[in-house]
């Protein structure tokens, strides 16, 4: 039984890769290629490198945004996150192919890292929680060790008619498998080799 569980499930899997999802009513989303990478994040700028701890490991997530208006529309990139039910967590992306914000007014004193504050766009991972599940999110802290002022990284929207991208996310090592979501749909259940 366990086995026929576990073909199903690897075959549910697969099924996904090539379908797309209406999404937003604006775009179809396609998910391309589920991979899990080295553990060094891309480098930002003045030397900046995100590195995820010890006991996890970098999965890349490759999906094409198609437009269903034929037109420019704009994509919200932090409507997309990773669930692992057997863990209760719910995780953000972390990195990617679009700008990272911070929710932070700049001042002289501050240094960024790259990162931009964008008040006009907002956070919209939050609008998504789940109930009993922990949120997990990368954060920076502008602050001193008496005084914290931690704040999650999120990411700028981008219009587009077509696009390809990637996305980053950090799952425990001992994670074969998950669920990526838009908003509250459901794009598809993946399993790592």
């Amino acid at each position: 039984m366990k086995t026929l569980i576990a073909i199903l499930f690897t075959f549910n899997s697969i099924l996904s890769y090539g379908q797309s999802t209406k999404v937003d009513n604006t775009f179809q989303l396609e998910v391309k290629k589920v991979d899990q990478r080295s553990r060094l994040f891309q480098m930002h700028f003045k030397g900046y490198y995100i590195r995820i701890p010890e006991d996890s490991k970098k999965i890349q997530f490759k999906l094409k945004a198609k437009s269903l208006t034929n037109e420019k529309e704009t994509f919200n990139p932090n409507n997309l996150y990773v669930v692992l039910r057997d863990k209760n967590l719910r995780l953000r992306p972390f990195d990617g192919d679009f700008i990272q914000l911070v929710d932070v007014k700049p001042d002289d004193k501050t240094p960024y890292y790259g990162y931009h504050y964008n008040p006009e766009v907002t956070d919209t991972f939050k609008d998504y929680q789940m109930e009993g599940f922990k949120d997990v999110e990368t954060c920076i802290d502008y602050g001193t060790n008496k005084k914290p002022h931690i704040k999650p990284i999120y990411f700028n929207t981008r219009e587009f008619k077509t696009e390809t991208f990637n996305l980053y996310f950090a799952m425990p090592k001992d994670q074969i498998s998950g669920e990526l979501y838009y908003g509250n749909i459901k794009l598809m259940d993946f399993k790592l080799d």
